[in-house]
């Protein structure tokens, strides 16, 4: 009988799986999931660095292109030293609305700003815009003053406005353009 009853009690009894190759399966699943969510965040991380360089160059291409179909332009250049590599082309359209795309501009001081002049061929000065350097390679400013097919500009400029709203050449001239 005591045979029967072992006998009949060792069929029943489920087999126990040795404790460490679970343990050592649930590791290495761990370390696998852990490795591809580490590689799917690297991916991620890259695709949009590569993502924002290509909207970066496409931006820049469209205001190249705003540039080249412009109804009037005037370019300035770097009116110092200091300033070399800084330029800007003035666009204006035939309704009177007008931008500046400013390359490579330099940074200026705490409370210090850039500002737009305009001059007409009387001499009258027009503030066009006042701004911060963005940062970026290529800059757009829109233009608040008109520039429609009407005006006649004899020259464009930009200095640093520290507050004083003095008009040129009383404050640092940046670039500049002037009718030949």
């Amino acid at each position: 009988l005591r045979r029967r009853i072992l006998a009949s009690a060792g069929r029943e009894r489920p087999a126990r799986a040795p404790l460490w190759p679970v343990l050592r399966r649930v590791r290495s699943t761990g370390f696998v999931l852990a490795a591809l969510g580490a590689a799917v965040v690297l991916l991620s991380v890259t695709s949009l660095g590569e993502y924002r360089a290509l909207q970066t160059a496409h931006e820049e291409k469209a205001k190249l292109q705003e540039v080249a179909t412009a109804d009037r332009s005037w370019y300035m250049s770097a009116a110092g030293a200091e300033w070399t590599g800084s330029g800007g082309t003035l666009v204006a359209r035939q309704d009177g609305s007008a931008r500046v795309l400013f390359h490579d501009l330099k940074p200026v001081g705490e409370g210090a700003q850039y500002a737009l002049w305009l001059v007409s061929a009387e001499g009258r000065w027009t503030r066009g815009a006042t701004f911060k350097p963005d940062g970026q390679k290529l800059q757009t400013v829109e233009v608040t003053a008109n520039v429609g097919a009407g005006a006649a500009i004899a020259r464009c400029l930009v200095t640093v406005d520290e507050g004083t709203n003095a008009r040129p050449p009383a404050q640092p001239v940046v670039m500049q353009w002037t009718a030949k």
